[in-house]
């Protein structure tokens, strides 16, 4: 299916208010969102502006979206659907250049469904980088600290849900790529009277998603193509029994590596992409310094009318502001905590800006 390498990964930015106290840009916390698929980065918009109310009480902060080049709604790739590994390598040189933004504070990294496999992949990118330059002890990354790493509903081994099985099958079937392309391009004719119908189907009654589910998947062809061919990479390369060592055995030397960040890892109920089953999985890979949280414990403040929130919980206002709320308070403390203790640098701003 061919690769985006020319199409680069599409960044939002929430910048710290440069009035407020007249701080420089690296002195900001900085926090990268990796989203999900579809990773279009303005669905991730409203859970950005209310982590950055909760973080900037604390402390000047800069929140970034970081889109996959699958899902640019500047340009369309030149090839639709690069594969997962692709993705991935392209948003860590993004994340490894943000990281030199934020060198005093930190980059807080939060991953959500793949998204949290991808942040697992450039972590891992730089504990192997720490090997070959010869950094030891606390000095993780080198120049590039990480506060925090959030795993909110990872999707890091394929289980053999129903979608999942689902997906595999249909892509075992010959000249799916075919009809996936005619699918995409059949969105486009959709008659415009039906566009909010088919927002509020796919998306949720928010409008605000629903404008950009229509400003996408039903005016760019290669949102819907994109995100049905990387479906299919995920399935195989998350799949232990199709990429040898791959799932959660693959965290393995990344969470043993010394001087890693702090993990807190999110897991909720009837999650088909994240399940359950995985968390004792992942908290017995884990040190004492990591979290795992069922959002379905009243403690975590996270259920709304009493319920947990859904894998896709950056769709829903009520349930994207609970888990804000609850990573912001520990995004904040570590950060204040790392900023303590952290040695200045000189003026390293990188080029991102939207």
């Amino acid at each position: 299916d061919g690769d985006s390498q020319s199409t680069p990964p599409e960044v939002l930015v929430y910048p710290f208010a440069e009035e407020d106290g007249g701080r420089r840009p690296q002195a900001a916390l900085g926090v990268a969102i990796v989203p999900g698929n579809p990773g279009i980065p303005h669905f991730y918009c409203r859970f950005a502006e209310r982590l950055h109310r909760e973080l900037a009480a604390a402390m000047p902060v800069s929140i970034y979206i970081v889109g996959y080049p699958n899902f640019s709604t500047r340009e369309a790739p030149e090839h639709a659907g690069a594969h997962v590994d692709e993705e991935a390598a392209q948003i860590s040189a993004v994340l490894e250049e943000l990281g030199r933004e934020h060198c005093e504070r930190g980059l807080v990294l939060i991953g959500h469904s793949i998204g949290a496999w991808v942040v697992t992949q450039h972590l891992g990118r730089q504990a192997r980088s720490d090997i070959t330059n010869g950094h030891t002890g606390n000095d993780f990354g080198g120049r590039l600290p990480v506060p925090l790493a959030v795993l909110a509903m990872p999707y890091l081994e394929y289980h053999g849900s129903w979608k999942q099985r689902l997906v595999s099958f249909v892509w075992s079937m010959p000249g799916v790529g075919g009809l996936v392309r005619f699918l995409s391009l059949a969105a486009l004719a959709i008659p415009v009277s039906m566009h909010d119908a088919v927002g509020w189907l796919f998306v949720s009654s928010n409008q605000a998603h629903v404008e950009t589910f229509k400003a996408t998947m039903l005016r760019q062809a290669h949102h819907l193509a994109g995100m049905l061919l990387m479906v299919r990479s995920e399935v195989q390369r998350l799949h232990p029994s199709v990429t040898p060592g791959a799932g959660l055995d693959e965290l393995r030397p990344l969470l043993a590596a010394p001087g890693r960040p702090p993990v807190i890892a999110l897991f909720t109920p009837g999650d088909v992409w994240s399940p359950l089953c995985h968390a004792p999985r992942l908290r017995e890979l884990l040190a004492e310094q990591d979290e795992v949280l069922d959002l379905s414990v009243a403690s975590t403040n996270c259920l709304v009318d009493g319920r947990p929130p859904p894998h896709g919980f950056v769709l829903e206002d009520d349930f994207a502001a609970a888990v804000a709320a609850l990573i912001a308070s520990r995004a904040a403390a570590l950060a204040a905590k790392f900023a303590a203790v952290a040695p200045r640098h000189e003026d390293s701003r990188s080029t991102i800006r939207e």
